[in-house]
């Protein structure tokens, strides 16, 4: 402990337990960084009385403040341990949320708004080819369930934000009344409904199978949530080198920069066709050849379907696999109608040809385009 101030409750701090951290603190040269919010961070009752301490702390070097100057130390609610999670953020940035994109969660199959929403929007009446009218319908699903997912299920975010500033109100009245019943029954109700907040949202994360590690790791606090983003930050390019040498440190350069070299990389630069006259032997036979040019039966599209994994990442159209297969009895003649068009006229419509494009580094420190490998994500 720093000072007297850092406990309450319980047996009085000895000067000797202060002036152990303080010793330290001056002999590294170290601080102990501000935190913003909540104070304590652990609490316990001891021989029927509420005691309250900061246990946990982060410390600071000067040369260390000088590379983080613009720091933020929290720390979290109590729950179901004794201590309280510390946040510490480097770097925070205060630029605007951009939307979220729309992802068809399969967990929403268990709500009959969902299907009442699919059902409506799919037996409307769409004039034009097969595969206009599937992307259409899909258009209209996703404007309903979107507005119907945000009205049901809100921000959940916010939800707990509220939850946590609900908590930090009662811990300081329990402060000063640590057995008033009243104040210890809000407390663990505010403590319940945190916990069924995040079961809610950790069936939610567990239903991907690339999240397995969050449903078997630890609660998902502020915390967990941001060790979830800092696997953005690793994949994030700062800055750039151009075909001048010079380095690019500005989003929108390096934005052109990729487009520039990798549409120069990648284009054809033959204009016209050249034919060659080779006699190759014919391997495929007769009836291969019949298998291979026959119209795609609709039980190869059903088989297709269900082989799929159904927790994979969607395109950039939302819809993935699960959709599908969770609604395929109703979609299935629209769907398979539209891709037996594909196999018939070869054309494909742009809002089923899009993709997302991750950029693979070759090596461990990449500092131009060209040591980064483009990889379509396709559904």
């Amino acid at each position: 402990m720093l000072n007297a101030s850092k406990k309450i409750g319980g047996i009085p701090l000895s000067p000797s337990k202060v002036q152990r951290l303080n010793d330290f603190l001056h002999c590294s040269n170290s601080y102990d960084a501000n935190v913003q919010g909540r104070l304590f961070t652990w609490k316990k009752f001891i021989r029927g009385q509420l005691v309250y301490e900061k246990l946990d702390r982060v410390l600071f070097r000067n040369d260390c403040l000088q590379l983080f100057p613009n720091y933020i130390v929290m720390n979290g609610p109590f729950t179901c341990s004794d201590h309280a999670y510390v946040f510490l953020n480097t770097k925070p940035s205060h630029a605007p949320r951009r939307g979220t994109t729309f992802k068809y969660q399969h967990s929403r199959v268990h709500y009959q708004d969902t299907h009442f929403i699919i059902k409506r929007n799919w037996k409307t009446f769409i004039p034009g080819t097969p595969m206009y009218r599937v992307a259409q319908k899909l258009k209209k699903i996703k404007l309903d369930l979107k507005t119907w997912s945000k009205r049901t299920f809100g921000n959940f975010r916010h939800k707990l934000e509220r939850n946590e500033a609900k908590l930090l109100e009662v811990e300081h009245k329990l402060m000063l009344q640590p057995h008033n019943a009243r104040l210890n029954n809000w407390h663990y109700r505010l403590i319940k409904q945190r916990e069924k907040m995040h079961l809610f949202n950790q069936k939610y994360w567990g239903k991907l199978g690339r999240k397995e590690w969050l449903v078997n790791g630890d609660r998902h606090s502020r915390y967990f949530y941001q060790t979830v983003k800092a696997r953005e930050s690793h994949s994030k390019i700062i800055k750039i080198k151009d075909a001048s040498g010079i380095w690019l440190e500005d989003d929108p350069r390096i934005q052109q920069l990729f487009i520039h070299d990798f549409t120069s990389r990648f284009k054809s630069s033959h204009t016209t066709a050249t034919c060659f006259d080779i006699d190759l032997p014919s391997v495929v036979s007769e009836e291969d050849n019949f298998l291979l040019l026959r119209p795609v039966q609709d039980q190869e599209i059903n088989e297709a379907i269900f082989q799929m994994d159904k927790f994979k990442a969607p395109g950039p159209y939302g819809f993935g696999t699960a959709f599908f297969q969770d609604h395929w009895p109703l979609i299935a003649p629209d769907v398979c109608q539209a891709i037996k068009s594909f196999f018939q006229d070869g054309k494909l419509l742009k809002q089923f040809n899009h993709t997302l494009i991750a950029l693979i580094p070759k090596v461990e420190n990449p500092s131009t385009t060209a040591q980064f490998r483009p990889i379509s994500l396709c559904k």
